[in-house]
């Protein structure tokens, strides 16, 4: 009977894409069911609508035949979960072909996207079009949906972080294949629409937010203007005890704004995996890798049981007078406090060969890890995370690898 069903389903659906967005090849079927842990769920088709009106067409069909449907963006929100359906018997809804960017606003500093727009497509229209205002990244892929990490209430590390306190006007299609738009957006032209999120009566945004309660088709998302001057800080703690005394220093300075961006804090074991493969070699084969053996890379390699890093933003009498407040704030409370701007990130790259022949502390390796969350604090996307996932690998890492699973070259 559920195979007569699913055949009478996607017979249907083809009939409103095309069969060319309707997959039921068992190669394609089986990847899409699987991901980096043990999955038993099964996936009886893939469907890939190509508009808001077929997102409709295909949610009535699944209503009236009882299909289950799980919507996906990209598929590619990497870290949040993965495109596998909670339960068998799914048919895959592939949002990845609603790709267009509908409007944008440089001086109201926003643009409305559909769920296929990734991070590494918006950062490119934004280049395009010389725009002054940065988007607030997650640390996952370029690849990664705009929406999909927003309604996973995804975060980044600029002070736009928190992606879902960020948006507004979304275009939802409910499970009856109606569709709503939230806020201003319900009024036919309305200007305030893609600025100001409440409109009038209740505010339905949140029911949509990591909810099986209607599928997001459109989004408005905030950006932020580029800053007169920007600095990051990074810095380590040597012992496991400093971490709450950081931890109760740092927090006034969030609550009053001193600091603005997110404040990454993660171990020594975090800071090495993204820094270089599991050490098979040095370990001959041993895992899991101990205490001991952290502290003999964190001096190697520079780093501490504890690591950190934050961003400030504004003009340079605002970020140097919040540099001084982190400076006493964190006096005795960690063991190296570094600020890097753009300047001093060149010189340290263009130096990196001499300071390792002085020094022998290869500074290249930090570099290597300190780029990438240098320009994540600037909304730069990239992939340099995922390497994390090839960490117990065995065997030399490829970067062909991330440009396969991200689909970015």
């Amino acid at each position: 009977m559920l195979a007569e069903v699913t055949n009478e389903a996607c017979e249907e659906f083809a009939r409103l894409l095309g069969n060319d967005f309707v997959i039921r090849r068992t190669p394609e079927l089986s990847a899409a069911a699987t991901a980096t842990f043990a999955t038993t769920q099964w996936i009886v088709a893939i469907i890939r609508p190509a508009s808001r009106q077929e997102v409709q067409e295909c949610v009535r069909v699944a209503n009236r035949l009882r299909v289950p449907l799980f919507p996906l963006s990209t598929g590619k929100n990497w870290g949040y979960g993965s495109r596998v359906p909670p339960a068998g018997g799914c048919v895959l809804m592939d949002l990845g072909r609603m790709n267009r960017i509908v409007d944008y606003s440089e001086s109201l500093a926003y643009v409305t996207v559909e769920p296929g727009v990734t991070q590494q497509q918006l950062i490119e229209f934004l280049r395009a079009h010389k725009s002054k205002l940065w988007l607030d990244a997650t640390g996952s892929t370029p690849a990664s949906s705009i929406i999909g990490n927003t309604m996973e209430r995804g975060f980044g590390h600029t002070p736009y972080g928190d992606h879902f306190a960020n948006s507004c006007a979304l275009e939802v299609v409910l499970p009856t294949g109606d569709c709503i738009e939230t806020g201003f957006a319900r009024y036919s032209g309305a200007l305030a629409a893609p600025i100001y999120r409440w409109g009038t009566g209740p505010v339905l945004d949140g029911l949509f937010s990591q909810s099986g309660m209607g599928i997001v088709t459109r989004m408005t998302v905030w950006l932020m203007p580029a800053p007169e001057y920007f600095q990051a800080f990074f810095f380590r703690c040597r012992r496991d005890e400093d971490l709450a005394p950081l931890i109760d220093a740092l927090r006034p300075l969030r609550i009053n704004n001193t600091i603005r961006s997110s404040v990454h804090v993660g171990n020594g074991y975090k800071v090495i995996s993204g820094m270089r493969q599991y050490p098979w070699d040095r370990l001959n084969g041993r895992t899991p890798m101990t205490p001991e053996d952290l502290d003999i890379f964190g001096r190697e390699l520079n780093f501490g049981k504890w690591n950190g890093s934050g961003g400030l933003y504004g003009s340079r009498g605002q970020v140097r007078e919040s540099a001084r407040l982190i400076r006493k704030a964190l006096s005795g409370k960690v063991d190296a406090l570094r600020f890097l701007d753009d300047r001093k990130l060149g010189m340290a790259e263009r130096w990196a060969g001499p300071a390792q022949w002085f020094t022998g502390w290869d500074l290249s390796r930090t570099l290597e890890l300190v780029r990438p969350i240098y320009e994540l604090m600037k909304g730069v996307p990239t992939d340099h995370p995922l390497r994390s996932a090839y960490w117990r690998k065995v065997g030399p890492f490829l970067r062909k690898w991330i440009r396969t699973a991200t689909g970015v070259v």
